[in-house]
């Protein structure tokens, strides 16, 4: 353990720390990309009083999030006051191996890996030849990740890791166990207005339908299709014991078992 983590947290650890706020009832929500975080921030804005600002602002809430809304004084003030003492945390996770196979999805189709990918295969990577989920957890194998690309970063986050002054939720939320039912449920112990999830605006756009496959899909570069392979057709005994290994973090402090779910 880091002597880092005995000393109180710094405001850069707080901003990378991944934080919103439902202002009304005083929560703070700790999130992580690739685990349903434009449903939270959407969700936090909502009761904000923020969601018709922020879509006014683009399409793509996280715009506002970055551009308008951490800037701001409502935001930066509930960083400085926040500590160990904050009256109700909540955090959003998804099972480690789903994410894997999400954050591999982006980077397949937005190619911000693709340099670094090119450098480690010493082969072309562009978008008529593409990578696979195994070369991709080669990547990550030689990354640091808890400062690489917030898509593949841990979800374990530098406020959890303060063993005196740290951010310790009062909740997790394991999002394949029901987010919208879990966060009804803060909203009726805290008499916020109800959410009507069934609204558009909880929809992401970079969600993807899956389709069971008994093929493997652990080498496939053929993946711009709009449907895939669900996360387990992605591992074979190898991948998962690599990607356990790489997200040991994650999997013991949210409670997750190490053998695949299927």
């Amino acid at each position: 353990m880091k002597l880092r983590y005995f000393l109180p947290t710094t405001h850069r650890e707080r901003r990378r720390s991944n934080l919103t706020f439902v202002e009304p009832a005083d929560i703070v929500v700790m999130w992580s990309p690739k685990a349903a975080c434009t449903t939270a921030i959407t969700w936090a804005f909502q009761h904000n009083g923020l969601l018709e600002e922020a879509l006014g602002f683009g399409p793509w809430i996280h715009r506002y999030r970055l551009r308008r809304y951490q800037k701001t004084e409502r935001y930066l003030g509930r960083l400085r006051r926040l500590s160990q003492h904050s009256r109700y945390v909540v955090k959003i996770v998804r099972n480690p191996f789903e994410r894997a196979v999400s954050s591999f999805v982006h980077a397949y189709r937005h190619d911000y890996e693709d340099f670094a990918l090119r450098e480690m295969l010493g082969r072309p990577v562009d978008r008529q030849q593409r990578f696979s989920f195994r070369e991709f957890v080669g990547l990550l194998e030689r990354s640091d990740l808890t400062r690489c690309n917030p898509h593949h970063r841990l979800q374990s986050t530098p406020l959890e890791r303060h063993v005196l002054f740290g951010l310790k939720p009062h909740r997790t939320i394991k999002i394949e166990d029901g987010l919208e039912r879990a966060l009804s449920e803060i909203e009726r112990s805290f008499n916020l207005p109800e959410t009507d999830f069934a609204n558009p605006v909880f929809r992401s756009g970079h969600h993807t339908s899956r389709a069971a496959s008994a093929e493997s899909a652990a080498d496939r570069k053929d993946l711009w299709g709009p449907v895939l392979p669900p996360a387990a057709a992605f591992y074979d005994d190898d991948l998962i014991d690599r990607v356990a290994r790489l997200y040991a973090e994650d999997f013991q402090r949210y409670g997750y078992d190490t053998k695949l779910p299927r």
